[in-house]
């Protein structure tokens, strides 16, 4: 898959990605380290090649980086939005406080880009997550052996425009809609605690495990930086969609992720939830 990007480092944030990146870099036997996060990235990636710091020392990051003669950085992994007072900034951090509060304020994707940028600034390419394994990256259509009925899709048409508007404002990738009716939209408290919140409203707007209806739709924010933080879904999500009464979730094909493929897949099937990817001609109309 990689070709001509020289050593690699993942920085690691937290979650089952990194490790999944982990195994197949080292499969591939290509040149690769980890650059964890103290107190974020999985603990089993401590058995790699690399090195630990703090969320705020990314002045001693990029010189541990390029001691280690890196080339190119995959950014994944999942980290909480930060208080900038409380992550231990080196020197380095302080100097991007100014640019880190300014576009904190424009949402989490501005902070996400002038991340890229920094990174690109100290001489790192920046890949995203199918440069090196494409198989995680959803494809069009079924996923799965249960296929959306004409009211799924009918769903899955009315939770596009919506998921894409909440994303242009950097509110969110996920949105929950049920019988053409907006149930909730992803914010800050992310897709399984949104899906919390749709398995505790009453019955008769939202399905039920015994009668499902409605999807979960992620798609990526119109202004995203489309090489880190794609709509992603793994066993929780599919359980936490399965609890809250849904008939399946949709993702926009050749931009999000399924982490965990066959189990995920396979889990789905399980509970009679389908996964679907869905693109333009489910907008208009087929």
């Amino acid at each position: 898959m990689i070709k001509g990007f020289g050593k690699i480092a993942i920085i690691a944030g937290g979650g089952q990605l990194p490790v999944e990146l982990a195994e197949t870099l080292q499969e591939q036997k290509k040149d690769f380290i980890i650059s964890r996060i103290r107190g974020i990235s999985d603990d089993t990636l401590s058995s790699y090649q690399g090195h630990e710091v703090g969320l705020g020392q990314f002045g001693k990051r990029f010189d541990l980086l390029k001691a280690a003669n890196v080339n190119s950085v995959v950014l994944v992994g999942y980290i909480k939005r930060p208080e900038f007072s409380k992550i231990g900034l080196d020197a380095y951090g302080l100097s991007m406080l100014p640019k880190m509060l300014t576009e904190g304020k424009k949402g989490d994707d501005a902070l996400l880009r002038l991340l890229v940028t920094e990174f690109e600034k100290n001489g790192f390419t920046v890949l995203g997550v199918e440069e090196i394994r494409n198989d995680f990256i959803v494809g069009e259509g079924v996923i799965g052996k249960i296929a959306p009925n004409s009211e799924n899709l009918a769903d899955i048409k009315c939770a596009i425009p919506i998921a894409r508007t909440i994303g242009s404002l950097d509110i969110g990738q996920g949105v929950v809609v049920c019988d053409g009716i907006t149930l909730a939209v992803e914010a800050q408290e992310g897709t399984d605690e949104m899906l919390k919140r749709v398995g505790s409203l009453p019955e008769n707007i939202r399905g039920t495990k015994n009668s499902p209806k409605g999807v979960l739709l992620k798609c990526p924010k119109p202004i995203q930086e489309m090489r880190i933080d794609l709509p992603t879904i793994g066993m929780t999500s599919v359980k936490n969609a399965a609890s809250s009464g849904l008939a399946g979730i949709a993702l926009e094909a050749g931009k999000s992720i399924i982490l965990d493929r066959k189990n995920v897949i396979a889990l789905a099937d399980e509970m009679g939830l389908f996964i679907y990817g869905f693109c333009e001609k489910d907008l208009n109309g087929g």
